[in-house]
Order: C-alpha cells, then structure tokens, then sequence
C-alpha cells in the first residue's frame, strides 16, 4: 500500500515531469531562435538570439543545447560536426557526434570536416588526416593541406603541390603553385610559370586555361566557368568555350540549369546558354535538388528548372532544399517547409 504521502510526492513528481515536458515543447518553436539553417546530414544548425549556436532534428527536437558547443562553419558531415573547445590562450578542436557526445578529443589546433571518411586535422603546426575514430590515418607533416576529392587530395609539403590517395601515397608529384581539386575527372593547376591548364587524375596535361583564374575552375555537370575580359562564360571537358562569356557573374551548372547575373539582375540559363524565363530576379541562391531560391521584390521563393514558381515568393528569409525540407522566415518566425509548402516543423 502506497500511504498519502508517497502518493502526493509521486503525483507532485509526475506533474514537475509534465510541466518540464511541456516547458521544453514550448521552448521549441517558430519564436525560439534567431536563425534557423538548411539542414544537412540530418541536422540543422539554429541561432540562438545571442548568436549561441545548438543543432535540431528533423522532429524540431533540440538535440544539442544552445550556447553547448563552438563549432567551426562546416556542416555535420560522415555523423561529425567540429567543435572548438578554448584550451588557455589557444583554441582546441576536435569532433563531436549527433547526441552532441565528444567522439574525437579536441586536440587539433585546426580541422576540417569528415569527407570520404577522412578529415584534415593540424598538430603541432603540421597537416595530416584522421578517420572517423580519431586514428591517424595519413602522418602529420604536411604544410597545406585541401580535402579529398574523387580519391584524391593537393598537398604541399613545403611550397609546392602535388596529389596524394587516400593512403597517403603521392600519385602525381609535387610541382605545381596552386591547384583546384578533382571535379569529374579534372582538376585546375598552375606550374608557377605563369602557365594554367587541367590534369586528369593521372596528372596528364588535358587541355590549357589562359586566364589565370583563382576562383573558377570546377567542373559541375560537364561544364566549368571561364572567365574573359571580366564576363564569365563556359567551358566544356574539352576546353571549348561552348557559352560565350557574356554574363557579369556566373554559378555552375546544377543538371542542365545555371544562374547567371545579367545588368545585376539574376536569370536561369540551359546549357545552350539560353534564357529559361524572362522572368529575372534581385537575387538567386545556388539550385539544389531540382529547386532555385529566388528573391523578387524583397520576398523569397522557389522556382524549379523551368522557371516556375513553386514556392511562392512570401517569405522574408529563406534557405536551400535540403533532405526534403527548405528553412524560411515570415513575418519573424522560423519554420521549416517541404516542397508543397507545407509546414513540417515549428508549425505554431
């Protein structure tokens, strides 16, 4: 037999326990943060409004508390996300999982997320990769250092670049001044003699690049930017120009539609380098699983790869789809939609 007592203290226990449930369904809505980011690897970063940083789940739940951790820019990637942890004077960095667990200490004095299973980490002023349990993978010894791309990675072991495989083997030899990574069987380098041209993953010279360019060189479905007396236009895996550089500003092809800026206005072109629509916009996110975010008259929207509208253009702020849902801001409120605009988190 339960006495009186017990059984006020059980049911005063049972009613902390549901206010605390309902306290914390409260505090999870579309008034709950500042900002609210697409989501990736099945979390999504959130803002707090004192720019504390926490990660959601695709049920809303705030998974890792606001202001817990500092994370680095990049994404939760291979189930990691980067932290960085104050260590004295200096800053830690080091891995932590989806329950916000530590699985990496953070030891590192830089990291970059997982890709490929393989992320690069610096010790004691050196370059080298661990893999998702932490175990050094590729020796600490490299001065610069990039991701993995189509198994490959540029590293400098003093000045020069070169490219390693995924067990530190160098497969094309330290030569070059800058380099691009592997984009569908290419990569941008530059000998230091003034002289830029592709490689395949041989490092076979394939075809040259006269401009020189630092910031374009990636190959996105058969097609890479080139840039020509200040207007960006295209290439393709040959090297021929196949869209003529005539555009202000130029984003790479996402299947067969690119953005391009036009008198500071952004349209969508196919791969003929023709106007999808006549419709143009003030600004243009990059496409992402079929989708464009658009901005028309200080609103956001969608449109698909024709140009039809399919999120209307009403939201204040707006992200990218991303694993079938699309963040987006009314009227101060955080939500998240799927493609047919409907609410799917934060719907108070």
């Amino acid at each position: 037999m339960i006495s009186l007592n017990k059984k006020s203290s059980l049911r005063n226990s049972l009613f902390l326990l549901l206010l605390s449930f309902q306290i914390q369904a409260q505090k999870n809505n579309s008034s709950t943060y500042d900002y609210a980011y697409d989501f990736e690897d099945g979390m999504a970063k959130v803002l707090g409004f004192d720019s504390e940083e926490g990660y959601i789940d695709k049920n809303g739940n705030e998974v890792i508390p606001l202001g817990k951790f500092k994370f680095s820019d990049h994404s939760y990637s291979n189930g990691l996300k980067t932290i960085r942890i104050p260590s004295g004077s200096e800053t830690k960095y080091g891995f932590i999982d989806k329950n916000g667990t530590i699985k990496i200490e953070p030891i590192y004095e830089n990291a970059y997320p997982f890709k490929d299973g393989l992320a690069a980490v610096q010790k004691n002023g050196k370059w080298g990769y661990i893999d998702t349990n932490g175990k050094t993978v590729i020796n600490f010894k490299y001065k610069r250092i990039s991701f993995f791309s189509e198994g490959l990675a540029s590293v400098a072991l003093d000045e020069k670049y070169g490219y390693i495989n995924q067990k530190g083997e160098l497969i094309i030899p330290y030569q070059y001044d800058w380099t691009f990574g592997f984009t569908e069987g290419l990569a941008k380098v530059n000998d230091g003699y003034k002289s830029t041209y592709y490689i395949n993953t041989k490092g076979e010279r394939k075809f040259a690049d006269n401009t020189n360019d630092l910031n374009n060189g990636e190959f996105s479905s058969g097609l890479a930017i080139i840039k020509q007396n200040d207007k960006d236009g295209f290439i393709n895996k040959e090297g021929k120009i196949v869209i003529l550089p005539s555009y202000d500003k130029a984003y790479k092809f996402s299947g067969d539609i690119a953005i391009v800026i036009i008198n500071r206005k952004y349209v969508l072109i196919d791969k003929k380098g023709s106007v999808i629509s006549n419709q143009s916009y003030d600004d243009a996110l990059y496409f992402k699983n079929g989708l464009c975010s658009v901005k028309l008259n200080k609103k956001w929207g969608c449109v698909d790869a024709t140009g039809k509208i399919v999120i209307p253009i009403i939201y204040d702020r707006i992200g990218s789809f991303s694993e079938g849902l699309l963040s987006v801001n009314l009227n101060g409120k955080n939500f998240y939609i799927d493609q047919n605009n409907n609410c799917k988190i934060f719907c108070d």
